[in-house]
């Protein structure tokens, strides 16, 4: 049995596995190899949680086994964990700190920590060991261009491709780096490689997006908009959102957080006014208002914050335990509970805080969804919804590649359907909470930012400081794919650029239809 689940575990078939160790498990709960292979299983089907316990039981049985103490700190890593995965780490033997694995999952919780030059130091010793590897390569452009080594980053992008012409990570890489203008050359090699019959849909996803880049930058619009198309059509082939199960998400916060669940639980949570959450839709110029807030000298810049999700997730999974839904069990959560939530967010959001500023931001954008939560558990924290045009935003996601998740953005129907979803929700919360979130556009922000980042401020009881209008000096890491824009001075160039595909983008306009009008509304009780 333990064979035929490794064997399972080796092929990738992760249920199969777990049922295999499901019965025996039961009869034999204190076998470490049958509950490490259990966390393993767990670990393939993306239940991070399940994974680290049963790898920590494994582990108390076995202190030994190392290959079980690597997966648990790479598991750690999985649930955004990282200062207990680099604990892990840092206590194996010398001889396992040096194999690749570790050292790359060690350089992973690096970055999650915000230590770049750690995390670039320990990409470099890979890189020692393993100078040909494009995995290797590909994670150190992607850390030196967060910390805005661009030119080094795009080097090591275009090393890749001399040994590997068809290698799609790296195409894209150089496409989103937004500093390549890629030459006929280029596209030659990227048009060969998209009819190559052998190339596998994940390298011909990421070359279809960095040739329709490459098209668009040369002016052939029709033909980018083809090429983008062909794209996210085989990109969403694979792709797992479901807009049914979004809508019965968003319907039942909508219908448990009202404004009397609110008033029933006054003085629950944490009393902390540290956070200041900017949520909204992706592209819709978050990290441009990020980059700006975190030159105010009142307020650290984090990066987007995966510890509301981790939180939702856990309490999912103690309802699952219970037999309730979600809803019912953050109903009975009790004063003490709430505020146990919200202090348990802000010790793991300290782990990416370097200053002693005493405000910080968290810029998550799918944050929106989980706003119930936030006013629950941390009901002092400040909100800023940041708004973009649906057809401009709806066309720079459908232009973009994401590493993972974000599922929706590959159809233009599945994004206006998300984008309208989102309205809706924050329409609801300014009724039942008026006044909590701010609200700001982007088309504005870029025409006249003092004027809005002077109301902002006051909306947020801040004062305003200039060096926010001198936000591309700022030189922290920025771990968006916004990285390069937000590092030059503001341009409109990006608010019109859609209107050259407004023939092609009619699917989108109909798929959005009132919003277009309502998107821009302010909240309840201000102007």
């Amino acid at each position: 049995m333990l064979q035929a689940a490794k064997r399972a575990i080796a092929a990738g078939h992760f249920a199969e596995a777990r049922q295999l160790l499901a019965a025996p498990l039961r009869d034999q709960f204190d076998d470490p190899a049958m509950l490490g292979l259990a966390g393993l299983a767990h670990r393939g089907l993306g239940d991070a949680l399940g994974a680290i316990d049963l790898l920590k039981r494994a582990i108390a049985l076995a202190p030994d086994l190392v290959l079980l103490r690597i997966a648990l700190g790479e598991t750690l890593i999985d649930a955004h964990r990282a200062a207990p995965a680099m604990a892990v780490f840092d206590a194996l033997p010398p001889e396992a700190r040096a194999q690749r694995p570790v050292i790359l999952a060690r350089a992973t919780a690096l970055g999650l920590l915000g230590d770049e030059a750690g995390e670039v130091a320990a990409l470099r010793q890979l890189l020692v060991i393993d100078d040909d590897h494009p995995t290797t390569r590909l994670r150190l452009g992607h850390a030196l261009r967060a910390m805005g080594e661009v030119d080094e980053a795009i080097a090591l992008y275009r090393a890749i491709l001399i040994d590997h012409p068809h290698n799609g990570p790296a195409w894209w890489s150089l496409a989103n780096s937004k500093a390549v203008r890629f030459d006929d050359r280029d596209r030659a090699v990227m048009n060969a490689a998209l009819v190559d019959p052998g190339l596998a849909d994940d390298e011909r996803v990421r070359i279809g997006f960095a040739l329709g880049r490459a098209e668009e930058s040369a002016g052939e619009h029709a033909r980018s908009f083809a090429t983008y198309a062909a794209a996210n059509t085989l990109r969403h082939a694979s792709s797992k959102h479901d807009p049914d199960r979004l809508e019965r998400q968003i319907a039942a916060a909508t219908d448990l957080y009202t404004a009397d669940f609110f008033a029933q639980r006054a003085g629950h949570g944490s009393r902390s006014d540290a956070p200041i959450f900017i949520v909204g839709m992706q592209r819709s110029g978050s990290t441009l208002v990020e980059q700006m807030l975190a030159s105010h000298p009142a307020i650290e810049g984090t990066a987007e914050l995966p510890h509301i999700n981790q939180l939702m997730r856990e309490l999912k999974r103690a309802a699952r335990r219970a037999g309730t839904s979600v809803e019912h069990h953050i109903a009975a959560l009790g004063a003490a509970d709430t505020k146990r939530l919200g202090e348990e967010y802000l010790a793991r959001a300290a782990t990416h805080r370097h200053s002693d500023r005493p405000l910080f931001l968290d810029k998550m954008p799918n944050n929106w969804a989980h706003l119930g939560l936030i006013g629950l558990i941390l009901p002092r924290a400040r909100v800023i919804d940041v708004r973009r045009h649906p057809m401009a935003c709806g066309w720079s996601n459908y232009r973009q590649l994401y590493a993972t998740g974000i599922e929706h953005c590959y159809s233009l129907d599945q994004w206006a359907h998300y984008y309208r979803c989102y309205v809706e929700h924050m329409a609801h919360l300014d009724r039942v909470r008026p006044g909590r979130v701010a609200r700001l556009v982007y088309e504005r922000l870029v025409d006249d930012p003092e004027r809005e980042l002077r109301h902002l401020c006051a909306t947020l009881d801040l004062a305003f400081d200039p060096a926010m209008l001198d936000f591309h000096r700022n030189q922290r890491t920025v771990r968006t794919i916004s990285a390069a824009q937000v590092r030059r001075p503001l341009h409109r160039k990006a608010i019109d650029e859609w209107r050259v595909h407004e023939a092609s983008l009619a699917p989108l306009t109909a798929a959005l239809g009132s919003v277009l009008e309502t998107w821009d509304a302010p909240p309840e009780g201000r102007t």
